[in-house]
């Protein structure tokens, strides 16, 4: 395996409950391309729930590990106030 293999196929959505199905799609990476390590994603959309999935869906890249998983050190979301006065948690 090389760095960000098992990352491939990855997908990011934003929704507004913890069903992830019901949300955005933000980010879909294309199995074809290589990932690195580190990945920066811009996503304009709103929601409550960031959800990361990694699906394989049958790849035939031998070069890929078998199994989708993914291993996070760190994940850095943020936003802000769509509303003038309203209170966020973000």
């Amino acid at each position: 395996m090389t760095d960000g293999d098992t990352l491939a196929g990855f997908s990011v959505y934003v929704s507004d409950t913890p069903d992830w199905k019901s949300g955005t799609l933000c980010y879909q990476h294309d199995i074809n391309e290589i990932v690195g390590n580190n990945v920066s994603i811009d996503c304009f959309t709103t929601g409550r729930y960031v959800t990361i999935i990694n699906s394989r869906n049958g790849s035939l890249h031998s070069t890929l590990s078998t199994f989708a998983y993914i291993n996070i050190c760190e994940v850095n979301v943020t936003g802000k106030c769509l509303v003038d006065n309203m209170k966020c948690h973000l």
